[in-house]
């Protein structure tokens, strides 16, 4: 996906579609995981959803969370998806462009200059809605129980 967003990025100066979808899906693991690691009992879940947490909203590193504990739990990953398409909708109706590369985390809502508040209203919607959809959702049981 690097080729079309490049072009966007040399046609029009700014990318409003994938750098954008990719930092909201990974707030919105984050936030999954989170709500998972406060339902559950098994402790060694527990750690892992928070490291994944962690990796993903901080570091954009998702693949932990998708594959390690939202999509191996199932329910979960309801939120996740819950939580990018309130996110999304929000950042997209507020505008927001980002227009350089950068990080796929939190830490590159910085990229989005101008339209810098509607990725952080994207993110804090992504965030809460993938966070209480999961909570909601999620049983507190791992695979195996």
């Amino acid at each position: 996906m690097v080729a079309p967003m490049t072009e966007l990025f040399t046609s029009v100066g700014y990318d409003n579609v994938f750098r954008p979808g990719w930092i909201l899906h990974n707030i919105a693991e984050g936030g999954s995981c989170l709500a998972v690691m406060l339902k559950t009992k098994d402790k060694d879940l527990k750690s892992s959803a928070l490291s994944a947490a962690i990796g993903a909203i901080i570091s954009g590193v998702s693949e932990p969370a998708l594959y390690g504990i939202n999509l191996r739990l199932r329910t979960p990953i309801f939120g996740v998806v819950a939580g990018g398409l309130v996110g999304g909708a929000v950042a997209g109706f507020m505008g927001a462009k980002a227009f350089s590369m950068g990080y796929s985390s939190i830490l590159g809502v910085v990229i989005f200059e101008n339209t810098m508040m509607a990725i952080v209203a994207g993110v804090i919607a992504a965030f809460l809605v993938s966070f209480l959809a999961t909570f909601v959702l999620y049983n507190g049981k791992t695979v195996n129980d």
